[in-house]
């Protein structure tokens, strides 16, 4: 995830932090960085007593819309209705309405994975964390096959 202390500053302060998840799917994986990078705001944000606007973006469509889902999925105890039970990814389903609760975050779905970045604001903060993440990735996977 990446932390912007002011969205609007040119210099604003940028930390982006990674973190490698194990034994999870693509769709479980978005809301596994999504309630991760929350619980991280929370941390510093609780730490400060100061509540700043929390401001998410994501290209996870689905994550983005769990709070219009949030009254069926807790009235079905995130029961499937199909097969009677538990939803895989209940548990997330509840840390991430927790921490909305506590952060009252303003979501904005942004479209991923596109070709035409802008140079600057959100389109440029995405580009910063992928590009971050990906050389990581190649670090890891060099140190990976370099051991004996």
């Amino acid at each position: 995830y990446l932390c912007v202390h002011e969205l609007s500053a040119a210099s604003a302060i940028q930390v982006v932090t990674l973190r490698e998840f194990a034994n999870t799917t693509c769709s479980r994986l978005e809301l596994e960085a999504l309630v991760w990078g929350m619980g991280e705001v929370f941390h510093r944000v609780d730490a400060t007593k100061v509540k700043p606007a929390i401001l998410v973006y994501s290209d996870c469509k689905s994550a983005m819309d769990l709070l219009g889902r949030r009254q069926r999925l807790e009235r079905d105890q995130y029961m499937s209705k199909r097969s009677g039970n538990r939803l895989r990814q209940a548990d997330l389903y509840v840390q991430f309405f927790a921490l909305c609760d506590r952060l009252q975050p303003q979501l904005n779905w942004v479209k991923g994975h596109v070709a035409a970045v802008s140079a600057n604001g959100v389109g440029a903060m995405f580009k910063r964390v992928d590009q971050e993440t990906r050389a990581e990735l190649r670090r890891r996977i060099t140190a990976a096959c370099l051991c004996p």
